[in-house]
């Protein structure tokens, strides 16, 4: 399963494409940017066994059922997750569009941010 939030309308699918090939060749539960994060919010993706997804759903909190991976990362050791990092660390920028400001800031701005290398 591979988890994309609606909120980032500026997901790469080089970045996820990367994901994917590291998923199929391991044998990791999961693949992520964002454990711990160095991508920018709104470039955040999850790639994932639903089997594991399964056999651990009956124990999800509230919070895990609205949030489906966080249960990964509260257990972590009982996981095989990689992360896949960025070069630089653009933990900091702020990519989604949740609030009108953030997409106004991002249409005063999207040229300036598109154009660096985050892979």
């Amino acid at each position: 399963m591979i988890r994309v939030s609606c909120d980032s309308p500026f997901i790469d699918s080089k970045l996820i494409d990367k994901g994917i090939n590291l998923f199929k060749k391991s044998n990791y539960d999961m693949v992520t940017n964002v454990f711990p994060r160095t991508f920018p919010k709104g470039l955040s993706y999850e790639i994932f066994k639903t089997s594991i997804l399964q056999k651990n759903f009956k124990t999800y909190s509230k919070k895990d059922k609205e949030h489906v991976t966080t249960f990964f990362y509260k257990n972590s050791k009982k996981f095989k997750i990689y992360n896949y990092s960025a070069i630089n660390d653009y933990k900091k920028l702020n990519l989604c569009v949740d609030t009108n400001n953030d997409l106004n800031f991002l249409r005063k701005n999207y040229n300036k941010i598109i154009y660096r290398t985050f892979i």
